[in-house]
């Protein structure tokens, strides 16, 4: 285990690093193996500095910084000035270079947090714990880069430089230090082929970009950019109006207030990094009845210079299932409200959308046969779900869930991330239900069962109760919720 601590100012952080990155790139030249010499580039690429600024309160001033061409994951801390704190081995992907497709062998370069954390000190492959880095972000969506299940995680063998399939890999050890400082959904972890500290010049035009920024034109400059939420702690808390409360969120921009909530920012942070820019802006929003709510909001940017950025997406981030709940309440929800709001475009279209001919597919006479065709249909389904889950099909399983999916604090990708991860842990899966129940209701319809679930080393019996909607002619699931029902070795985790 290596690590540094230094408690310098900012000019001689420059020199000690340059110093201790000259002396670790020669050690790791000499002790690769010959094969992993021969990946070498024959001349180095161009290093990327990582922007950054901080403007009034910022609770998370921590920056993780893996720089894969020395094989360094460093924890970098702003208290006025940037200080490195710590820094470690690690191992990235056997292939060089930025991750562009599922199965590449590479690392992505970029900005990332971490969604969820899975500790297990059964699982040799992992080590003894993983931490799932939100690859692909919505920049890396927008250039068409695919792939996912990338991890900061441990191994319980020696550490070998570029060696994963694409995730970054610590010691065991140095892997539980480096979690304790990172925050979920906060902490940035900034991926670079070679890295760099910026120049004063760039840190200073950043700050001024920062202090120049508005949030009150987004929703109507970028109408292509979307919203989305996110939780920090548990799960989100599935019922009608939390997927469209980015949404209403959003609509406080230009106001700072609707309906009797007010939005106040606090502090806000930027980092950049290549093409790639996300701005935090630290919130208090205070509803009707005088309680107050911290929300973070992160923005995401792409663009090589800050005066010619655009915004791909809005991300609201949340304490927990209870502040969603509670910020749910307080807005409105998006009915004759938001309409009015839209533009003149979009209430035309929908005014003129065939409301009479959307009805007749589903005319009275047929609700007494329909529930008994449905049921038979949502059977049909979840026999096919369950032999995908078994036979670890990830994608026709995640083709049974429906594109708006939200469960335990994950939307459809993440909940296909954490998949993927649990296929890779368990070699063999059995799954079965017993004692279903199906109730439909016109276009929507409420499952439950008794699900007997066993793995190579574990195995549980619980209560899933899913929500299933129609899309299209087609039945999808829309959330799905687990509860343990025998006392013994149960892990609402794996499910």
């Amino acid at each position: 285990m290596i690590w540094n601590r230094f408690s310098s100012d900012f000019p001689q952080l420059h020199r000690l690093q340059g110093l201790f990155f000259t002396l670790a790139a020669f050690l790791l030249a000499a002790l690769s193996s010959p094969c992993a010499a021969q990946t070498q580039p024959a001349a180095a690429e161009q290093p990327t500095s990582f922007i950054y600024c901080y403007q009034g309160r910022v609770d998370d001033p921590a920056i993780i910084v893996v720089d894969k061409s020395l094989q360094r994951a460093m924890v970098f801390k702003y208290l006025g000035d940037m200080a490195l704190q710590w820094e470690f081995p690690c191992g990235t992907g056997e292939k060089e270079g930025d991750k562009a497709q599922s199965g590449d062998q590479k690392t992505p370069e970029g900005v990332y947090f971490i969604t969820h954390r899975y500790e297990d000190r059964k699982v040799t492959v992992f080590g003894d714990r993983a931490l799932h880095l939100d690859y692909p972000n919505a920049i890396d969506c927008v250039d068409g880069r695919q792939g996912d299940g990338i991890y900061l995680h441990g191994t319980n063998r020696d550490l070998r430089p570029r060696s994963s399939n694409g995730c970054i890999t610590l010691d065991n050890r140095d892997l539980a230090r480096l979690s304790q400082m990172i925050r979920d959904q906060s902490t940035p972890v900034l991926v670079l082929d070679r890295f760099q500290l910026p120049k004063p010049a760039d840190l200073e035009r950043a700050c001024q970009f920062l202090q120049r920024l508005r949030f009150s034109n987004f929703a109507l400059e970028q109408e292509s950019a979307s919203h989305a939420l996110a939780v920090k702690q548990g799960g989100c808390p599935v019922f009608d109006g939390v997927q469209d409360l980015p949404n209403r969120l959003t609509a406080l921009d230009g106001k700072g207030h609707a309906g009797g909530v007010v939005q106040k920012v606090t502090g806000a942070a930027l980092w950049g990094a290549g093409d790639q820019w996300i701005v935090l802006a630290n919130l208090e929003i205070a509803g009707r009845d005088g309680k107050t709510l911290p929300v973070s909001r992160r923005l995401y940017f792409q663009g090589h210079a800050l005066d010619s950025l655009s915004l791909v997406r809005s991300q609201w981030v949340l304490e927990d299932p209870a502040s969603v709940k509670l910020l749910a309440s307080w807005l409105p929800p998006s009915g004759a409200k938001t309409a009015s709001n839209e533009p003149v475009r979009a209430t035309v279209e929908a005014k003129a959308k065939p409301v009479r001919a959307a009805e007749r597919p589903r005319p009275t006479p047929a609700k007494v046969e329909k529930p008994a065709k449905a049921e038979k249909e949502i059977k049909a389904l979840l026999n096919a779900w369950l032999g995908a889950w078994e036979g670890k099909k990830l994608k026709r399983y995640m083709s049974y869930y429906a594109a708006d999916f939200y469960s335990d604090g994950m939307n459809k990708v993440e909940w296909r991330n954490k998949k993927a991860y649990l296929n890779k842990v368990y070699k063999v899966l059995r799954v079965s239900a017993k004692d279903v129940k199906i109730n439909v209701n016109g276009s929507t319809a409420k499952v439950k069962f008794v699900q007997y679930y066993q793995s190579d080393w574990h195995k549980d019996v619980g209560v899933k109760t899913m929500t299933l909607v129609q899309r299209k002619g087609d039945w999808r699931i829309k959330s799905e919720q687990w509860r343990a029902i025998t006392p013994a070795r149960r892990s609402q985790q794996r499910r």
